[in-house]
């Protein structure tokens, strides 16, 4: 009987399944299409990607692409438009179309509507922009340059990803085989074109033999991870980007102390053999501030395309291993609990969020929140009040008023100033500075930890280093709190202290471990060269040694301005190339630098730059 019922039950939901399949089928086939569906979807049924029929096919090397997406109407999207080359900036239009528009043949481009202009249609430029969809549109229309990337966002999800191709560079062919190997792919390989989003991903680590590292996963079994871009002007300008990662599990990455977070900085606008940052950063290590990052150099494949050498970094960020201090919520509103801990950077570029406060010297300083990021009116207020009365206190006429010490911790600063004239460092008080701040109504704000190394060496004017950092910088550089806090008596006798603990005994010692390290990844250097198409690989052994005869004689400047004598060893950094004329400069007597000298007339300085770092400077007349 119950073998009976069993029969019965199974021919019943045979039954059941068929009369199913039949209903589905007969509803695929009686469904409504979409009127705009005849222009042509995916298999998926999400975007529609469309050469423009004026601009001949992609294939064929045509400028501009239109693309469609299908939208929810009404729903928050963001557009990302990121141009492939660092070459020049891309603009794009883009619109949005409801079903009735599509039924037309006239929307070549999202500037066309009904044979006139689109009043839906916005031009974009590089840059992240936030949209929200019409409650009546269901396509955004795209045009967009060739050579430019195009992401569309909705809810922190990639929607889809359009691209040129891109060229591979296999690792087998560019690899150094000397540095351990770092091996990243991002899920369905999409490029990593953004700051502001993360993207899933795996890696694994290979130390290459190195045995004093610890190889991480392997290409069988890959560990998760998330990774963005990064950076301001390294991001927007270098073809070698810098990026942001967060592993799934804490990693000791090179040795580093175990941590989710770390940064992998390119460094592409070294052009001293990659040692601006390892000289910046062995300096603090050395002079002993509160703490530094750590960073080690590694070779990169992202997506199974070489990217070069690239260093691990230890991000910067609240911990107890890193900067250690109490972490803040996100809008907190208890009163002594708002009085710490903060993480602050001086920022040189706008961001959303940020402190602003009129600076003594006549500007503004932007301070950008690390933690906390985002602010309750309390916490807005008290820091802004903080800072606000920090910046009284330096100004004050009477250079014996110690007030402004209750505020700022002198001592540290101290150290963190002597270092950055030490590395001729011009931005250092200019963007990238990084304050923290402990709980407590009677605690002081700390600077560091130090970070950005990218200008050492800048006060290159003609063949003089007779600057300090804050006088005759560029022209993009405004150097805060500092000029001023150097006029304190107490400050400069600190200082000077300092500057004899290091001098010279200190930077002779970062002096030599730098040219060992250069050696260390020269094969490496050579390497990212080739990648990069980068001419500067031809003369290392010059440019190992160029950044050193520039320190040196900003140190023979400090030694004369502190009253030291200038010892022989440190004068005498020589390269170890043969001399010759590598490459030529001018410059009016205004100190501007000419580009093209053939139709100049007038009085010119004409510098002479020699393999072995030697700068001559003579007059000439045209």
């Amino acid at each position: 009987m119950k073998r009976e019922k069993r029969l019965i039950f199974r021919q019943l939901l045979s039954v059941l399944c068929l009369s199913m399949i039949v209903f589905a089928a007969h509803s695929q086939e009686t469904q409504e299409e979409p009127s705009f569906k005849a222009y042509g979807v995916d298999e998926a049924g999400k975007y529609i990607v469309r050469n423009n029929p004026d601009r001949g096919a992609i294939a064929d090397g045509a400028a501009y692409v239109l693309v469609h997406y299908y939208i929810e109407p009404g729903e928050q999207y963001t557009l990302s438009v990121k141009g492939n080359s660092s070459a020049s900036s891309v603009s794009m239009l883009a619109a949005w179309y409801t079903s009735e528009d599509l039924s037309k043949e006239t929307y070549l481009s999202p500037a066309v509507y009904n044979g006139g202009t689109n009043p839906m249609a916005t031009k974009y430029s590089d840059g992240t922009h936030e949209l929200t969809a019409p409650a009546n549109a269901v396509v955004l229309g795209v045009t967009r340059m060739k050579d430019a990337t195009v992401i569309l966002y909705h809810d922190d999800k990639i929607v889809h990803i359009l691209q040129p191709g891109m060229e591979i560079h296999d690792p087998a062919d560019y690899l150094s085989g000397t540095l351990p190997v770092m091996y990243i792919t991002t899920e369905d390989s999409v490029p990593i074109t953004s700051k502001e989003y993360y993207l899933d991903g795996t890696y694994y680590f290979d130390n290459m033999g190195h045995e004093d590292v610890e190889s991480i996963g392997s290409e069988d079994n890959q560990l998760a991870l998330q990774i963005k871009g990064r950076g301001n002007a390294s991001w927007r300008f270098e073809d070698k980007k810098p990026y942001r990662i967060k592993l799934d599990k804490k990693q000791g990455l090179m040795g580093l102390k175990k941590n989710k977070h770390f940064c992998l900085m390119a460094h592409a606008e070294d052009a001293n053999a990659y040692q601006r940052d390892e000289i910046g950063f062995t300096l603090s290590s050395l002079m002993e501030l509160e703490w530094t990052p750590q960073q080690r150099p590694i070779e990169l494949v992202v997506n199974g395309d070489y990217v070069g050498i690239y260093w691990v970094a230890e991000k910067i960020r609240v911990e107890k291993d890193r900067v250690n201090v109490v972490e803040q919520k996100d809008n907190e509103t208890d009163p002594e609990k708002i009085t710490g801990g903060w993480l602050i950077e001086i920022d040189n570029y706008a961001e959303d969020g940020q402190v602003i406060i009129p600076d003594g010297n006549g500007t503004r300083i932007r301070f950008t929140m690390h933690t906390p990021e985002v602010l309750s009116p309390e916490q807005r207020e008290y820091i802004t009040n903080y800072l606000t009365t920090t910046n009284e206190m330096i100004y004050v006429e009477d250079k014996n008023d110690t007030r402004w010490e209750d505020y700022i911790d002198i001592d540290e600063l101290a150290k963190f100033y002597v270092l950055m004239e030490a590395v001729d460092n011009c931005e250092s008080f200019s963007g990238s500075c990084y304050w923290h701040k402990e709980l407590g109504s009677d605690t002081k704000l700390v600077v560091g930890p130090v970070w950005d190394f990218g200008s050492v060496a800048s006060h290159w004017r003609a063949d003089s280093f007779n600057y300090f950092i804050y006088q005759e910088t560029q022209d993009y550089v405004t150097s805060h709190w500092i000029e001023e806090i150097a006029k304190f008596p107490r400050f400069q006798q600190k200082a000077r202290a300092i500057w004899r603990q290091i001098y010279p005994s200190l930077l002779e010692e970062v002096h030599q471990h730098c040219l060992e390290y250069v050696d260390y990844i020269t094969p490496a250097i050579k390497s990212d060269y080739k990648r990069w198409n980068n001419a500067k690989s031809s003369s290392i052994a010059y440019r190992k040694v160029r950044v050193w005869q520039m320190l040196a004689s900003k140190w023979a400047f400090l030694a004369r301005e502190w009253k030291e004598d200038i010892p022989t060893a440190i004068s005498d950094i020589n390269a170890d190339v043969e001399s010759s004329v590598i490459a030529v400069r001018y410059f009016d007597l205004a100190g501007r630098e000419i580009k093209s000298v053939d139709d100049y007339r007038g009085i010119l300085i004409k510098q002479s730059i020699t393999s072995d770092g030697k700068i001559v400077s003579s007059k000439i007349i045209k």
